[in-house]
């Protein structure tokens, strides 16, 4: 799938912590996050970068050992022994981050806790409002081990798992440490990709060779983070490698990685993209009182406007899509049912659109990300614009972005899942423009003014039909 990629614009550097979903649009989560870090390289400076990134007191559960820790990122080291001495570390904390280290002897676990320990760093850092990071890092086990050896370590509770991959390591070769011979592992795993597809089939394979999925904690969410992805050509690459594996995960972050050229400093990360599942939500419960008949219905190039809008949304990479049907729900459903949408009958479209931007919210999945609003009656809303309206929200993840034409603003608008609770607040006949001011917008430039254009009432239509434009 692919999408227009401006890197040439200057854009905001997206917040490390707040593209990993940390954050909620520039918030910290009401709860904190208790986050399991399995880095496949089997470096332990990620979770460093994480844990400052956070600004505050954090915890860190450690398997490395300290040599392999850079000297700045941390503020304090516990080596607890036992649960009383993890009890004394846990009220003595110090600001900063605090790295709690436990090793064990010849055995597959080394350096993780026990199950009790591991629930009660969950607890206290529940209710202390800490953030809490496990590092599940593999240290020189076979790959073989990799996937059981994670299901033990993995503690439940964890509100976050976060992979770690490096785009560079395609070609390895599958050693005791645990690099991939990328090429063998389609057929390991039995999966069968296009030859045509535009990722480098490797890619996936690698990425789902270990099956992370199965070690992944009920409730939780699971981030692939890819770095050191430092061009142009690798941006594009590993987005197309993103959007393959949404909604498996429920985020793919895409990060430069910078080195430090201080002794013991920790390295940074320049977030280049952040992929979450967008949602396609068309509005179609209207009942077209000013043109007089349903405009869902109308008939456009060979096909009806709803169904060449749910057409453009399919195409553009929107999922899931819903449509909003209200009124003459039972006339219009028959020239959809065919299509990949899920159809909402929103008995209350009288109420105004608000009613419909509800039941269309509240059909959505837990991991969607964000969602765009689309009118079935705007006929030249295009796949491009669509696509670089996503392009623009995962580069920079603020809480609406939207469309502007010769400076003025016009739909359809992408609102991040930070927005939802306000739209589930508005009434009557409103729709998200009046939240324009209460959150942070990016724009899109859109040349083609007939972005604006809707059909509304007839003269409208004979206007689409002669191209008068």
């Amino acid at each position: 799938m692919s999408a227009t990629v401006i890197l040439e614009e200057r854009i905001d550097v997206m917040d490390f912590i707040r593209a990993l979903g940390l954050k909620s649009c520039g918030e910290e989560l009401e709860n904190p996050a208790q986050i399991a870090f399995i880095d496949k390289r089997g470096d332990s400076s990620g979770i460093f970068s994480i844990a400052r990134g956070f600004g505050e007191t954090t915890i860190i559960v450690a398997r490395s050992q300290p040599e392999q820790w850079p000297l700045s990122a941390m503020d304090k080291v516990e080596k607890p022994g036992s649960r009383d001495e993890l009890i004394k570390a846990l009220s003595d904390l110090g600001e900063g981050v605090n790295v709690f280290v436990k090793s064990g002897k010849g055995n597959s676990t080394q350096g993780f806790v026990s199950d009790e320990e591991s629930a009660l760093l969950l607890e206290f850092a529940r209710k202390r409002k800490i953030p809490l990071l496990f590092e599940v890092t593999p240290i020189g086990e076979k790959i073989s081990n990799f996937a059981e050896d994670f299901k033990r370590s993995v503690p439940h509770g964890t509100t976050h798992v976060i992979v770690v991959d490096d785009i560079s390591a395609a070609g390895n070769e599958i050693n005791d440490h645990g690099r991939y011979q990328l090429e063998k592992i389609p057929e390991m795993m039995g999966i069968s990709l296009q030859k045509d597809s535009p990722v480098d089939p490797r890619d996936k394979s690698s990425v789902n060779a270990l099956k992370w999925l199965d070690v992944v904690p009920e409730n939780s969410e699971l981030v692939y983070l890819l770095i050191n992805v430092n061009s142009e050509d690798l941006v594009n690459r590993a987005k197309h490698l993103g959007r393959l594996l949404i909604p498996d995960y429920d985020s793919v972050v895409i990060a430069s990685r910078q080195r430090s050229s201080v002794m013991g400093k920790a390295d940074s990360f320049v977030v280049k993209a952040s992929i979450v599942p967008v949602a396609g939500i068309i509005l179609a419960a209207g009942e077209s009182r000013r043109f007089g008949k349903p405009k869902q219905l109308l008939t456009w190039r060979g096909k009806t406007l709803l169904r060449r809008t749910i057409e453009t949304a399919y195409q553009a990479g929107l999922s899931p899509l819903v449509v909003v049907l209200g009124a003459n729900a039972d006339k219009i459903r028959p020239d959809i049912c065919d299509l990949p949408v899920k159809i909402i009958e929103n008995v209350n479209w009288s109420h105004g659109q608000s009613s419909s931007l509800k039941a269309g919210l509240n059909s959505l999945p837990s991991h969607v990300g964000g969602a765009v609003f689309l009118l079935a009656d705007q006929p030249f809303v295009t796949e491009e614009l669509l696509r670089e309206l996503m392009d623009k929200y995962f580069r920079e993840r603020k809480a609406i972005t939207a469309p502007m034409v010769n400076g003025k603003r016009t739909s359809p608008v992408l609102f991040d899942q930070c927005v939802f609770p306000a739209l589930l607040n508005l009434k009557g006949d409103t729709g998200g423009r009046v939240l324009f001011s209460d959150f942070s917008i990016s724009w899109v430039p859109w040349d083609d003014e007939r972005l604006s254009f809707d059909v509304d009432v007839p003269d409208d239509y004979e206007r689409l039909q002669k191209g008068d434009f």
